[in-house]
């Protein structure tokens, strides 16, 4: 899954996905726009995200916003 779609399909905005994940606004930016890759714990948090989004739906992204 990229980036842009993990992030879209949680419903956040760019500060708060870079937030979720641990990342600087910028590095998730340049992750969507393709001018780098994240690197295997990356992807793997956003698997893990959207899949509990799957499960859990909108009381995730909440949680998120939270953070």
């Amino acid at each position: 899954m990229k980036p842009v779609e993990a992030r879209k399909k949680l419903g956040l905005s760019i500060v708060e996905m870079a937030r979720a994940m641990g990342v600087h606004r910028q590095t998730w930016t340049k992750w969507e726009r393709g001018e780098r890759q994240p690197d295997k714990a990356a992807l793997q948090l956003m698997r893990l995200l959207c899949w509990l989004h799957d499960k859990r739906g909108p009381t995730l992204a909440q949680c998120l916003r939270e953070i």
